[in-house]
């Protein structure tokens, strides 16, 4: 019976592990087929890294958030579960994850260096570029008129934003031609 309620009790951080562990391996089973199951371990490692940035500084400023969830080909996200407070603490919660992930990547760098792996310096390299790319800014949503797929969602400084604007929500892609669609995404 008290296995029974502890299982209860605990069911969201099972099902939050499970759905992380499975999502992973997924991601990992893909890369693998593209790049070999050493980068694909050591990317997707640093995935977690740079996700788990995003968790920590959530946890410290008291936002809920979800598990993290691996995406093959899209990287992986956590949902804010309530709103930040305000731009600052949005903007803390989102460097969180470049800032573990820029940690990470230059801890495989000094090991890559000292052992002469490739792949680890490959590994290192990629996840460098990812967490630079991660902190481009980007406008709020919100400001400008447009609805994430799930605000609240990914922080402000996700290159996601970006590029959902470009991909889905930008009425000129769908009806005008390439410059058009290119000048409407700074536009607002």
């Amino acid at each position: 019976m008290a296995g029974v309620i502890a299982i209860l009790k605990f069911k969201f951080l099972i099902f939050g592990a499970l759905k992380t562990s499975l999502s992973m391996l997924l991601m990992i089973w893909v890369y693998s087929w593209m790049f070999g199951w050493l980068f694909a371990l050591g990317f997707v490692f640093l995935l977690l890294v740079h996700e788990m940035g995003h968790v920590v500084a959530a946890k410290l400023l008291g936002i809920p958030v979800s598990a993290p969830l691996f995406i093959p080909f899209l990287g992986a996200a956590i949902i804010m579960k309530q709103n930040p407070r305000d731009a600052w603490t949005e903007a803390l919660m989102a460097y969180g994850g470049p800032l573990a992930g820029c940690i990470g990547s230059w801890i495989c760098w000094a090991i890559a260096l000292q052992t002469g792996e490739t792949w680890l310096m490959a590994v290192a390299s990629v996840s460098f570029v990812l967490n630079l790319f991660n902190m481009i800014p980007v406008p709020r949503w919100m400001e400008v008129g447009f609805a994430p797929p799930s605000r609240p969602g990914f922080g402000s400084s996700d290159f996601s934003c970006w590029a959902y604007r470009l991909f889905i929500s930008t009425p000129s892609i769908r009806s005008s031609s390439s410059v058009s669609s290119f000048i409407g995404l700074f536009r607002g």
